[in-house]
């Protein structure tokens, strides 16, 4: 479930307080009824990207990912996010909350609370001014979305199920 409207209310909250002016937010697809313009944050929309190398470069220059779903299984952009070292901002519903570390590779803000989304930002400006998180942020995704490590766990798992 597609949670962009608490985004945008909290891009609303946010252009009231003294980080409005230093705000950029990239939005990938296309412009929603108004609502990213009339959020008082300057917005620019990224059209679908048509390459991997073009959502590394724009992974790699952002300062996070916000993921606006309320909820989800385990989604790439999350992963792809972390691989690349940039902290994600989302909603702790379904398997998002297993793919990011709270307050050490993002920010897990409580389902539909926008203030909660507003802390995450202000978490991020406060923890981020070096490389610190960025790092955590790779390492934490080599550490548990490595391709060959995710296989080790599924052939665990299935033996342990094999074996009750």
């Amino acid at each position: 479930m597609n949670g962009s409207k608490y985004i945008f209310e909290m891009l609303k909250q946010l252009s009231h307080t003294d980080i409005a002016s230093s705000l950029l937010v990239l939005i990938r697809g296309k412009n929603l009824d108004g609502d990213i313009i009339n959020t008082g944050i300057r917005t620019q929309i990224v059209s679908n990207l048509e390459n991997e190398n073009a959502e590394s470069i724009l992974y790699n220059v952002s300062d996070a990912l916000l993921y606006p779903y309320l909820e989800d299984s385990a989604p790439k952009e999350i992963a792809e996010s972390l691989a690349c070292g940039t902290p994600v901002i989302a909603f702790n519903g379904g398997g998002i909350g297993e793919m990011i570390k709270h307050e050490t590779t993002g920010w897990l803000a409580k389902a539909k609370d926008v203030k909660d989304l507003c802390l995450g930002i202000n978490w991020l400006i406060s923890s981020c001014t070096n490389n610190f998180v960025r790092t955590q942020c790779r390492n934490f995704a080599i550490e548990n979305f490595d391709e060959i490590k995710q296989a080790q766990k599924y052939s665990e798992l299935y033996k342990e199920l094999l074996a009750k």
